[in-house]
């Protein structure tokens, strides 16, 4: 059971859940990686401040679904 309520209606779907979780971060980190190659200095140390940020917010994400999981079973 899914708590999300957007990735609720796309889990049922598996062709839409594999382009959700698979293809759209796929594109976007495509996307990101041109557009750093265009980049100034400037802009690449804050793309860089940002990506590590985004990380840690996603690790946060990933440890909170984990402890959920573990106090579930």
């Amino acid at each position: 059971m899914e708590a999300n309520i957007l990735m609720g209606k796309i889990i049922k779907n598996p062709i839409l859940s594999i382009m959700v979780k698979i293809l759209v971060p796929a594109l976007l980190l495509y996307f990101v990686y041109n557009r750093m190659k265009k980049a100034t200095e400037k802009q690449l140390k804050i793309a860089n401040i940002l990506a590590n940020v985004i990380c840690v917010f996603y690790a946060l994400v990933i440890i909170n679904n984990l402890i959920w999981l573990v106090t579930s079973i």
